[in-house]
């Protein structure tokens, strides 16, 4: 009788390890699928998007992310100046988002503004210019007039819906 509480206890301790195990696994899976991609074995489409927007920059590194069931290549580069820049493509070679290290001296003077009020004897750390590509789409269904705002993934950002002779 007292190895039956035993053996339970072994048991329940080996099914929680292996649930462990497997909710790692599937943490993995939903973000990085792999890493050190080079530069060469990127897709002819994310390569061309990369010409596109960081002709003359230097390859760092990439990786093979799954976001939410979306798989895109995370890109760093390094520009001639030493800027940093990451970009977020599709494998399709759709630019999603591109981020950007520059300089507080760079930023507008509305931005600066804002950091002094918010935190005037704060020292910036690290500021990042980021560019998210989204599309905007109004669309007619009957007397209404719908504003849809996609991210480059399909996820719905924001809707707006008029009626016809709404007056705003």
């Amino acid at each position: 009788m007292k190895k039956l509480p035993l053996l339970t206890a072994l048991a329940a301790a080996l099914f929680a390890v292996s649930i462990a195990f497997v909710a790692q696994a599937d943490e993995k899976d939903d973000h990085e699928e792999s890493d050190a991609i080079t530069e060469a074995s990127l897709p002819a489409a994310v390569q061309a998007t990369l010409k596109a927007h960081a002709a003359g920059a230097t390859f760092k590194k990439a990786s093979l992310d799954n976001e939410d069931g979306v798989k895109a290549y995370e890109v760093d580069m390094k520009g001639a100046d030493g800027q940093s820049f990451e970009f977020v493509i599709n494998a399709d070679g759709q630019l999603v988002e591109m981020e950007e290290n520059v300089k507080e001296g760079s930023i507008p003077s509305s931005i600066s503004q804002g950091l002094k009020d918010l935190t005037p004897t704060g020292k910036t750390e690290e500021l990042v210019r980021k560019t998210l590509v989204v599309y905007e789409v109004e669309r007619e269904v009957g007397n209404k007039t719908y504003e849809l705002t996609f991210d480059a993934n399909g996820t719905i950002l924001k809707i707006k819906c008029e009626n016809e002779g709404d007056d705003d």
